[in-house]
């Protein structure tokens, strides 16, 4: 997928650019000052990253989590006496 990215990006640049087919993608990047395709996925990755991680929904099922929770509706939050059998003394 990143290959193929990378190659879309260079044949982009070479038509804009007018160069040949056969000219560098980096070379490209640093003519027309145009981040590399990775780097500009991996920088919005982390900001996207950094956005959620900073929500307080985020935090709090991070806080539900760390108590034991799966921050989730299951079996684990129901009633404890719903299933099981009675017993009488």
């Amino acid at each position: 997928m990143a290959n193929r990215l990378k190659s879309f990006q260079r044949e982009a640049l070479a038509a804009i650019a007018g160069a040949f087919k056969t000219t560098a993608g980096p070379a490209l990047d640093v003519e027309l000052h145009v981040e590399p395709i990775i780097q500009k996925l991996t920088r919005t990755t982390y900001a996207t990253v950094n956005r959620v991680a900073s929500t307080p929904a985020y935090r709090m099922k991070l806080e539900i989590r760390r108590a034991g929770g799966t921050g989730r509706p299951g079996p684990e939050n129901r009633d404890e006496t719903i299933g099981k059998p009675t017993t009488e003394e």
